[in-house]
């Protein structure tokens, strides 16, 4: 078992691995929103370091559904607005390397 870490928060979740090692999934950031909620955003797990991906166009919270070969992340974007939570698909797709 390896710990993966976190993006400055408390806590993180895995969601998908794909054949090439790479691991996505969710974790908290330090940035909270104006009531004090934590956000957090989609990550990418290679080669023993988590590297944030953030968002898209804007919506302040993200996280990752699974990831294929090529580097392509399915996931979804949210916005908090007390008890209900707007969120739409994303997909990332990673540069070669």
């Amino acid at each position: 078992m390896t710990d993966l870490g976190t993006l400055g928060g408390e806590s993180s979740e895995a969601a998908a691995i794909n054949e090439l090692g790479q691991v996505v999934g969710w974790a908290q950031t330090e940035e909270k929103d104006r009531r004090g909620f934590t956000r957090g955003h989609v990550f990418l797990w290679e080669n023993g370091k988590m590297t944030d991906l953030g968002t898209v166009r804007g919506w302040p919270s993200s996280w990752a559904d699974a990831i294929n070969e090529h580097g392509q992340i399915l996931g979804s974007v949210s916005v908090y607005t007390g008890s209900s939570a707007p969120t739409q698909s994303a997909l990332w797709t990673l540069r070669s390397r």
